[in-house]
Order: structure tokens, then C-alpha cells, then sequence
């Protein structure tokens, strides 16, 4: 119906870096979805206009959204979609530097539900304990934690989260001074960028291209192509 098309044309924009498209969408998804009691969908219809908030710097509007979409996936007893919003809510925990408080959140999406956890998941959980690990330092478990969420993101085919995955992967293994192996990771990461940014139309491409997660992509492997160059001389 209509709230999904909504909903879905919003999470493309969404992730190409087109936010007043995506605002316009996700919130026109939402209105449709409480006029027709689609509770579920409304729940996915929050969280994806929470992610948005975020990337917009609206935090407390962001955490607002996450806690209505938590609370109706509880209502409603979908305890998948339930672990997902928390995982979300632990990013966001991160970006606040709330990083016990984002641990906690983890642990809590993992306890969600007695079902076994599917690869995106645990990739996603992975991920995030990495990021954790990288910002206290602990480079090494970060090592572990990437390698695991490298693991389980080769099983989903989604592309979106594999980029994730490869460009946090490059950050750690260049705080570990593995250079060449950061410059890989990095490189895969563009090319699954690339991959995206080619199946998209040109204005939404354009987008996509200058949205600050490529920008901060391209700047990591400069860093890096410019460590190794000096490296060699």
C-alpha cells in the first residue's frame, strides 16, 4: 500500500543522503500507518525517522522516536523488530558517548526474544561492541569484534551494513598500525560504496556521493594511501 511505498522510498533516501526527501517520505509513511492502525509498520515507520533525526543532529527528537518504537514492538510482541530498535538505540548511546549505557543496550537486544539471532543482527551487534573497543582503546578486542562482525555480514548480502562493517574494519586495523590491511578494507568499502552509487539515479546519486559517510570514507583512505606512501620511501 501506500504507507509501505512511503516507507520504503524514504529508507532509499534515506541512505543516499537525501534527508528532506526522506523526512518528507518517513513522515508521510508514519501519518498513514496511525490512520490505519498498521502499529507494526508504524514501529518500523519511527525507527526509520530516528536514524533520520540522528544524521540531522536532533538527538532528543531521535531518542524520543526510538523509545515510541520500542514501546509498540513490545505491545505488539515482535521481539525481532524489538532487538533491532535497540541496537539502534545503542548507536545512538555511542554518538552521545554513552558507552556503558550502550553496552547495556547491546546485551539487551541479544537477551530479546528466544529465537536464534539472524546474521544481521549479530553482525550489527558486533560492530558496535568493535566501535566501543576502538574508542576506549582496546584495539585488540576491537580487532576480534570486526573480524566477527566480518564474519556474519558475509551471510546477509546487505550491502549497506557490509560497507559499515568494512570502514570501521579499516579504522581498527589503522589504530593497530596494519596499514596495508586498513588500506583493503578501506578499498572494499568504496567499492561497495561504488556498487550502491551505481544502481541509483543521478539525483539521487549525486546525493549519495556527497553525503558525510562517503566523504569520511575518502578522507580515511587518503590518510591512509598517504601513511603508506611515507612508509616506503
Amino acid at each position: 500500500g501506500e504507507a509501505a511505498t512511503l516507507l520504503n522510498l524514504g529508507l532509499v533516501r534515506l541512505v543516499v543522503g537525501d534527508m528532506d526527501r526522506a523526512e518528507e517520505e518517513l513522515s508521510g509513511a508514519l501519518d498513514r500507518t496511525r490512520a490505519l492502525g498498521l502499529r507494526w509498520m508504524a514501529g518500523f515507520a519511527q525507527k526509520a525517522l530516528a536514524r533520520l533525526e540522528a544524521q540531522l543532529g536532533r538527538l532528543d527528537r531521535c531518542m524520543d522516536l526510538l523509545r515510541r518504537s520500542e514501546g509498540l514492538f513490545r505491545q505488539i510482541g515482535n521481539p525481532r523488530a524489538l532487538g533491532d530498535v535497540l541496537l539502534d538505540h545503542a548507536e545512538r548511546l555511542i554518538e552521545m558517548g554513552r558507552q556503558d549505557d550502550s553496552l547495556e543496550m547491546i546485551e539487551r537486544a541479544r537477551n530479546t526474544g528466544e529465537e536464534e539471532k539472524g546474521p544481521d543482527f549479530l553482525a550489527t551487534a558486533e560492530l558496535l561492541g568493535g566501535r566501543i573497543a576502538l574508542e576506549r582503546g582496546q584495539v585488540r578486542e576491537a580487532m576480534v569484534q570486526l573480524d566477527a562482525a566480518h564474519s556474519y555480514v558475509q551471510e546477509t548480502g546487505l550491502v549497506e551494513l557490509e560497507v559499515k562493517v568494512e570502514a570501521i574494519a579499516g579504522e581498527v586495523y589503522e589504530a593497530a598500525g596494519r596499514l596495508r590491511l586498513a588500506a583493503s578494507h578501506y578499498d572494499r568499502a568504496a567499492t561497495l560504496e561504488r556498487r550502491i552509487w551505481e544502481g541509483l539515479p543521478a539525483n539521487l546519486g549525486e546525493s549519495f556521493f556527497r553525503s558525510p559517510e562517503r566523504e569520511r570514507l575518502r578522507r580515511a583512505k587518503r590518510r591512509v594511501g598517504e601513511r603508506l606512501l611515507e612508509d616506503d620511501l
